[in-house]
Order: structure tokens, then sequence, then C-alpha cells
């Protein structure tokens, strides 16, 4: 179950570094580090160390320019690769809504591209539950399960919009830096139905919701039987992406921006509907 932060909240307390942070420490700033898991030396990208001194000053919500040429030179080590920074700048372009590619026909990300990122952390203990923007949870292996159900129950109690994310599509929960050959699409994203309605101003069809109970009930009865296949997991989601397909806000695609959780299959924005008054806690 993994949460997104509302920038209103937590704005003054992130930094930002040029890129994924556990890649660089394991190939540039300790080498030698022993490697955490099944992961070996060949799984890890070719980085350019130089990229990245450092003595680099980490970035804020309000000041990263500096990372953005340190961010595409990263994964360009020409000595290694024929990959150039102008690739990087590419692959961030095409990701990105100043492209116009529909979110739909975004190009999947390979080993390559995961750590191409500005990695941000949170310096502090964020308030709960307002401090959350929205939730989303792993489908292959949260779907049809108990847990499932606990997630959508806090969810639930803490009035946090809830999205279902693809992910690998698949169930055993390995860790995508294990597999070479990995292509992450990073563009399949449901609303769960009950919780938008709840939550936000979102709108899903009563056959919606039935069909998302239904293919639920399916899933648990699959998994009561015998371990999920990404088979299941992709019939599953394709019973109910059509329906209830949502998207990450984007600069331009909402007039609020800390409001808005998504966009539907429709275009229209999601966003949080009024909270009622909640004792506040904090981690």
């Amino acid at each position: 179950f993994t949460v997104v932060f509302n920038s209103t909240h937590v704005k003054d307390s992130v930094v930002i570094a040029p890129y994924d942070t556990g890649l660089y420490e394991m190939v540039c700033f300790n080498p030698h580090m022993k490697l955490p898991g099944q992961l070996n030396r060949s799984m890890l990208p070719p980085l350019n160390c130089s990229a990245w001194p450092k003595s680099l000053p980490v970035g804020t919500l309000d000041y990263l320019d500096h990372l953005i040429l340190p961010n595409l030179a990263a994964a360009a080590n020409s000595t290694k690769t024929n990959r150039t920074m102008l690739d990087s700048a590419r692959d961030l372009y095409v990701r990105s809504s100043m492209s116009e590619i529909d979110y739909q026909d975004v190009p999947a990300l390979g080993m390559q591209n995961l750590g191409d990122y500005l990695e941000s952390d949170i310096l502090a203990n964020p308030r709960l539950p307002e401090a959350v923007k929205f939730g989303i949870g792993s489908f292959p292996t949260l779907f049809g399960t108990q847990d499932g159900r606990d997630m959508q129950a806090i969810a639930k109690r803490l009035h946090w919009p809830l999205f279902w994310s693809f992910g690998t599509g698949d169930p055993t929960a390995q860790d995508p830096h294990m597999t070479l050959d990995l292509k992450l699409p990073g563009n399949l994203r449901i609303a769960d139905p009950e919780n938008i309605l709840m939550t936000t101003n979102g709108t899903v069809s009563g056959s919606a919701s039935e069909t998302f109970e239904k293919v639920w009930q399916e899933a648990v009865e699959v998994r009561a039987k015998r371990n999920a296949t990404k088979q299941d997991v992709h019939k599953w989601w394709h019973a109910l992406d059509d329906q209830l397909r949502a998207a990450p806000i984007t600069w331009r695609s909402c007039a609020s921006v800390h409001d808005c959780v998504g966009v539907d299959f429709a275009g229209d924005c999601i966003c949080v509907s009024k909270r009622e008054e909640r004792i506040a806690f904090t981690v």
C-alpha cells in the first residue's frame, strides 16, 4: 500500500536527490558494498558516476533546477553504452505531459529507466491523515485478498481516495529490480469505485461497481484454491480497466492541483470532497 503525500503539508520538509539514491550508492558511491537480496552487479545500470559529485547540494521543491542536468547525465555512461544525455532527455519528454502523448500510450519503463527520477524524501513526521493526498494499492498482490479489504477499510476510515495500480502484473510480489528483461507499463491505474464515490467528486456507474465486486469475488475464489498467476491478474484487470481507468494529474489537467487526485477516462478531474473533522496523529 503506497500513499502519496500532499505537497501543501510536506513542502518545507522535502529534500531531493538527482537520481535513485540506492542505485547510485551501489554503483558509484559504494561500489564494493554487499548487495541486498538476490541482486548482483550484472543487474545494475552502468551509471555515469561523474554526473553526481558528492559536493552537489540536495534540492527542495522550490529549488531543484541544479539537479536537472545531473539527472539527465547519470544514465549517460558513454564509455559503456551509447546512451547520451539527449537520450535521457527524450525519455523524460515522452513520459511527461509536455509531449501531449496520451497517458495510456506512454512507453513502458525498462530496467535502464527505473532510476531516472528525482528522488524526493520527507525529512519529517507527516501529520496523518491530512498529509496524505491519496493511496495506491498493488492490484496483483492485494486484489481479492483480506489485506486488500483491510486497505480499503483504512482508506475509507481516513477519507483517502484509493486507486489500484497494475505494476508488473506479477502476483508473486518479486522485486522488479530482479528481472533483467523487465518492461513496466507504469501507466495502468484504476479507481476503487466505492471509495472514489465517497471521498471525491468522481462518478462511477452502477455497473462498474457491480463488476468490481463480481471480479473481486472471482479473485477470492481463485486465491482460495491456488496461487494466482499473471494470467489471472491480466484477466481481472482487463475486466475493470475500461470502466474505472484513471490517470494522474498533470500541471495542466486540473485547476486545483492540491485538491485533485486524478483524471477519469472521460478527462474529468477527480477531486477530493470536503473532509469531516478528525483527530490528527503523527508517525
